[in-house]
């Protein structure tokens, strides 16, 4: 039973993906109508916009004409603008050849710990906080979004990430990584960005160390160019969820959090 709910949920994010495309290939952001994402956010559904090779495409059933080169092990990578408590967060999505030997927190699949599974967590003793501290070690700087201007010594966004999902078998020869990264890492002004992840055989090295102009160690990762037309498509979107989110926090920000739950 948990094998076919695990399956559930992947062929329903793949639905809610093939569903969102339609916005995202028949809207024009820069013509200013949010109405797509106002609708979407209103209704407390996220938003994707994805681009993704033929081999995906053909295998989901997405338009084949709309599909473009990616970087080798990449089929698919989608951006996500989701609400969450009148704020909204940006998610990165790389959908990756499962034979590539990445990196990963556990060595296989890996899911954070949501704030709403920890709720009752008010402090955490000696052997709980040990464990928390590895578990964040372990999720951490080991996957770096960069401009690709800034190689050049040029201005750009660096963000080193943090691992929030990995499923290596998301469904068969693809793994889904998954990243929450500021929306304002996505800006596209900067130009062509990419990603890397970490190589599984440099679990000693932190990439998220580096210098993101000049890597010590370029050969120790994988690198997946993000598309600028995707980014470029997004930029109305991004910059409406980054105005109403600093409209949530200047609106009052000595507001105190209710309290987290009842025990009885």
């Amino acid at each position: 039973m948990a094998h076919a709910f695990c399956c559930k949920r992947q062929l329903t994010l793949i639905a809610t993906l093939l569903a969102t495309l339609a916005i995202t290939a028949c809207s024009n952001p820069n013509s200013g109508n949010n109405e797509p994402l106002v609708g979407r956010l209103k209704k407390d559904q996220p938003y994707f916009a994805i681009s993704m090779d033929s081999v995906f495409a053909k295998r989901f059933g997405l338009p084949e004409q709309q599909a473009r080169q990616l970087s080798n092990g990449l089929r698919a990578v989608a951006v996500e603008i989701r609400p969450r408590n009148t704020v909204y967060q940006c998610f990165l999505h790389l959908y990756l050849d499962a034979d590539l030997a990445i990196y990963t927190p556990s060595g296989g699949d890996f899911s954070d710990k949501s704030m709403a599974e920890m709720f009752f967590v008010n402090r955490y003793n000696e052997t709980d906080q040990d464990w928390n501290f590895d578990a964040v070690a372990s999720a951490n700087l080991r996957m770096l979004f960069r401009s690709k201007s800034t190689a050049q010594g040029k201005s750009g966004m660096v963000s080193a990430l943090k691992f929030d999902r990995v499923k290596t078998n998301f469904l068969p020869g693809l793994t889904l990584v998954s990243s929450n990264v500021g929306c304002d890492t996505l800006d596209p002004q900067y130009g062509p960005a990419e990603v890397r992840i970490q190589k599984l055989d440099m679990e000693n090295y932190l990439l998220g160390d580096e210098v993101p102009g000049s890597l010590t160690q370029p050969d120790s990762s994988f690198v997946f160019d993000i598309p600028l037309p995707l980014l470029q498509h997004l930029q109305s979107y991004l910059d409406f969820a980054r105005r109403a989110n600093i409209q949530h926090r200047d609106s009052d920000p000595d507001l105190a959090p209710p309290p987290p739950f009842d025990v009885i």
